[in-house]
């Protein structure tokens, strides 16, 4: 998990983080938030970020459709 100046970024993830989290490489998470099947993330700047509770729903089955939207 991240950690900024201020701890603990409310549960986000990095990428690689969350694919070890999914069991996926991290080119095949980056190909699902390509093409909006992935679970949802947050883009901070030019960094791409995830809930960890999200991405525990989203492998449980109880996600939707990625959208940066959604994640706000």
């Amino acid at each position: 998990m991240t950690t900024g100046m201020m701890g603990d970024d409310e549960g986000l993830l990095t990428e690689k983080e969350a694919a070890a989290i999914l069991q996926l490489s991290l080119p095949a998470v980056r190909k699902l938030r390509l093409a909006g099947s992935g679970p949802p993330h947050v883009g901070i700047g030019r960094q791409t970020r995830y809930r960890q509770a999200v991405v525990q729903g989203w492998l449980a089955g109880e996600g939707q459709r990625s959208s940066a939207a959604d994640n706000r």
